[in-house]
């Protein structure tokens, strides 16, 4: 594979808006594997499946600018080499108790190769990546407790060993890479079926997700934003560096849920219905660091949609609304040189015909 990056900055302030930046970059990569499965059927309950997998990946990065927007003149093209392989395996078991209700589980490991970044516009240096390691595991319950009531629940937990996380912002302005020495997670996930009638349908899921960042060695910087609150530890030997120990992933809510509906009324040829789901997170961090202002406290969000259908669904007319209760929430946070966040869509309505042929 190879890939090429052309970066341009116009100075939008000036008259005809010239061109004032130019960045380009450049990345070869070569890629080989080698795998076996294997699946095995102990019983007619129980049954075994498993895989191993070589890998091998080489990379060659090369990053140069030619004009800085800011002043820093042209850089010389620079290269950085980096190569991986790796033995990754899964292991999986199904026990079915009875005809309606089976317990799996999963055992994983895999690995991302190394990666690059030198977006240089406005940086002088590639970052790297060193290869990235997940060991996981999974524990689950897929039943039919009626001809009606159907479920699936599941546990998890995953340890990362040097996790691959982008550093974005700050007061360069710069994405960098870093590796992360741990990041352990676990949680549980649920989701239920109800069909109360063939006209009623409800459907209800949800979440808890547990991430952490586990090194005490880690630091980064801050946003550059005026008046930002940082909530991390100063590093002692660097005021402008702050530490990301214990701090969760970014966009990563403990809880999620959602839920739904769908009735209808058939008629001659077709139905009636309504659809509405709602949808819940709770509280999110936008960066890597953390700050009062780059945070969002949970959200709950709805939609609501109205209209006829042909039982074949080939014709369809509907009312719509999106995010009907009109909540305003950011959805992510630009932390370079002010506290600007960006947020959700606004209350929605509109109607809409679908014809197929």
């Amino acid at each position: 594979e190879q890939l090429d990056i052309d970066t341009y900055n116009f100075d939008t302030l000036t008259q005809n808006r010239p061109q004032n930046g130019y960045a380009y970059q450049n990345q070869k990569t070569t890629a080989w594997a080698g795998f076996a499965t294997l699946e095995y059927d102990f019983s007619e309950r129980f049954r075994g499946s498993g895989g191993v997998r070589y890998s091998k990946d080489e990379k060659e990065f090369t990053a140069g600018r030619d004009e800085s927007p800011i002043g820093a003149g042209a850089l010389d093209p620079v290269t950085e080499k980096a190569d991986a392989d790796f033995v990754s395996w899964d292991v999986n078991a199904l026990f079915r108790l009875n005809e309606n209700h089976n317990i799996y589980g999963r055992a994983a490991q895999g690995f991302r190769a190394p990666s690059f970044q030198g977006r240089l516009l406005f940086g002088d240096v590639i970052t790297k990546a060193d290869t990235e390691e997940i060991l996981s595991f999974e524990l689950g319950w897929k039943a039919n407790f009626t001809k009606k009531l159907r479920g699936n629940i599941s546990v998890y937990m995953f340890n990362m060993k040097d996790q691959q996380l982008t550093a974005v912002g700050g007061e360069a302005n710069f994405n960098q890479l870093v590796n992360a020495d741990k990041t352990n997670g676990s949680g549980f996930e649920a989701e239920f079926e109800w069909m109360l009638s063939p006209q009623a349908i409800f459907t209800l899921g949800g979440s808890y997700n547990k991430t952490e960042i586990d090194d005490p060695n880690l630091f980064i910087a801050p946003g550059a934003a005026a008046g930002l609150t940082v909530l991390d530890p100063v590093n002692p030997d660097d005021a402008s560096l702050v530490s990301i120990d214990g701090n969760t992933l970014p966009n990563a809510p403990e809880w999620v849920g959602v839920f739904t509906f769908r009735g209808s009324i058939p008629r001659e040829g077709g139905e009636w219905f309504l659809f509405t789901d709602w949808n819940y997170r709770s509280e999110v961090n936008f960066f890597l660091y953390e700050s009062v202002e780059f945070m969002q406290d949970g959200v709950f969000e709805g939609g609501l949609r109205i209209g006829w259908t042909t039982y074949d669904r080939g014709f369809e007319v509907a009312a719509f609304g999106r995010n009907i209760t009109d909540e305003l929430y950011r959805n992510g946070g630009i932390d370079f040189n002010n506290r600007t966040g960006f947020v959700n869509e606004p209350r929605t309505f509109g109607m809409e015909i679908r014809k197929a042929f």
